[in-house]
């Protein structure tokens, strides 16, 4: 993606869950790999997800941490 921190990724796979509409993004994994000049550029993948059914579901069972 970017020179940088691995932070960066992900405040960047929070923001394009937002645009979108999901509440979430799961499955989320870093790394860092060769990228233009740079020999270890952050990189990063996760799903963005909605939570169809807020009433349903139980918020007390995530781990996470907040972007």
């Amino acid at each position: 993606m970017w020179y940088g921190s691995s932070d960066k990724v992900l405040d960047s796979l929070a923001d394009g869950a937002r645009e979108v509409g999901a509440d979430a993004v799961v499955e989320v994994k870093t790394w860092h790999q060769s990228s233009g000049w740079a020999w270890a550029a952050p990189h990063g993948s996760g799903k963005a997800v909605k939570i169809t059914d807020p009433a349903g579901f139980d918020f007390t069972t995530l781990e996470g941490e907040l972007k």
